[in-house]
């Protein structure tokens, strides 16, 4: 796999539901992301590139934005650049890719699944799993590597 890392742009919490906060660092372990309402159910964080959540959330149509969010907000990166069982290492953090892509709300009258290339949270948005505990912080970087012996 050629050397790849992508930037730390944003970081996103949500202390409650349907509160969402900027932060400038994060704290992670096997659990989710500490202070994170998302913390209770699977233990997922996600991962969308800056430049898709800006274009997506700043249209009324798209309406997947008001109950969706991104906990990291990258910079850009191609739809096939993170399979399924990539992994992102930043310092002592080791994230794994368990699923590609956001689930479509068409039944809720999101015109995005219209689109010729369908909705870019569908293709962008990535669900990591936590396989190592530590902090990430905005500016950080995430380097994209193969995963080798893991859970």
């Amino acid at each position: 796999m050629a050397e790849m890392k992508i930037n730390v742009l944003q970081l996103c919490v949500s202390p409650y539901q349907n509160d969402k906060r900027l932060v400038d660092e994060i704290t992670l372990d096997i659990g989710g992301i500490k202070d994170d309402y998302h913390r209770q159910k699977d233990a997922l964080i996600t991962l969308l590139p800056l430049e898709t959540w800006s274009k997506v959330s700043s249209d009324l149509n798209a309406l997947c934005t008001r109950r969706f969010y991104a906990h990291i907000l990258s910079s850009e990166y191609q739809n096939d650049d993170f399979k399924l069982d990539t992994c992102l290492k930043s310092n002592d953090i080791l994230l794994q890719v368990e699923s590609v892509g956001k689930t479509c709300h068409k039944d809720d009258g999101c015109e995005y699944h219209h689109l010729k290339d369908g909705c870019p949270l569908m293709r962008k948005t990535r669900f990591l799993r936590i396989l190592s505990k530590g902090t990430l912080s905005v500016n950080d970087s995430l380097e994209v590597t193969e995963c080798s012996n893991t859970p």
